[in-house]
This record gives C-alpha cells, sequence and structure tokens, in this order.
C-alpha cells in the first residue's frame, strides 16, 4: 500500500496529525496503567480484577507505541525516497528526517518492550515486540538508504 500522493505532502501531514494524536494517546494509556496499580488487591477477588486491569492497561500502554514505531517507519520510508529520488536540495533535511524516524522508531519500541516486561504473562504481548523489534529493523535500513543518499550528494 502506498501511503503518499504525487508529491508526498498529503501523507506527510497525515502522519504529523497521526502522531500528534499518540501523544495524547499515550498519556491516556499511562494514566490508565497508574489508575490500574492503585486498585485494592484484597479481598481476593478485588486483587483479581486489579492483576487483569493492570494486564490490560500494560497490552494498553504497548500498543500506543507500537503504533508510534508504526508511524515512524512510514516516516522513514517517505524519508527514503525524498533522499533518494526527491530534489536534491532537499536531500540533507530528508537524511535527517530518517534518523529522526530511526530513533523515535526505537524510544517507542523500548517502551513497547519495558511494558510487556511488567506482564506477568509475557506470551500475551510477544507478538507486539516481535512486531516493534522488525519495526525498528525495517526503520535502520530505510533511514541507512536515506544517509547514503546524503553521503552520495555531498
Amino acid at each position: 500500500m502506498r501511503l503518499m500522493p504525487h508529491d508526498g505532502s498529503g501523507a506527510l501531514a497525515e502522519l504529523g496529525h497521526t502522531l500528534s494524536a499518540l501523544v495524547d494517546a499515550d498519556a491516556r494509556a499511562y494514566t490508565a496503567v497508574s489508575n490500574a496499580y492503585k486498585l485494592p488487591k484484597e479481598p481476593s477477588d478485588a486483587g483479581v480484577r486489579r492483576a487483569e486491569a493492570i494486564t490490560e492497561a500494560l497490552l494498553g500502554a504497548s500498543r500506543v507505541p507500537l503504533e508510534t514505531a508504526r508511524a515512524c517507519a512510514r516516516v522513514a520510508e517517505l524519508a527514503s525516497i525524498v533522499a533518494t529520488k526527491g530534489n536534491t536540495n532537499a536531500v540533507s533535511d530528508a537524511g535527517v528526517a530518517a534518523l529522526l524516524a530511526e530513533a523515535a522508531c526505537r524510544g517507542a519500541a523500548y517502551n513497547v518492550r519495558i511494558n510487556i516486561g511488567a506482564l506477568e504473562d509475557k506470551s500475551r504481548g510477544a507478538a507486539l515486540v516481535d512486531e516493534a523489534r522488525e519495526l525498528v529493523s525495517r526503520t535502520t535500513s530505510l533511514a541507512a538508504q536515506a544517509i547514503a543518499a546524503v553521503e552520495a550528494a555531498m
């Protein structure tokens, strides 16, 4: 699926909106985790509900940075295209965008991994961790392509 129209500006604007919305979603996810940990542990049925609330909140808090990592991979893809095929006057800007996308993707993947690491049953989030790792790998490759184009242009 190609995300960009002919000039790519629509895709970039959409990604900007997506990433901005993810900031708010991340704050809500953090609040949900914090609130789940504040639930009572006793009596035992309350403890069971608390444990499940924590699990669900941690999974939710993992999905938000995973979506951020997906968006960062799309930014790196567009940056790589601009760096390799776009206006030569924008090649260094595209390289910087790719580097920032890679750093942000790695940071998002760290958040996925740390939230899944806090689960009692880590297998419930294994697919999220796997996807986060794949997105980092893909974003790193795309950033390397952009960097190579920047270096070739100098």
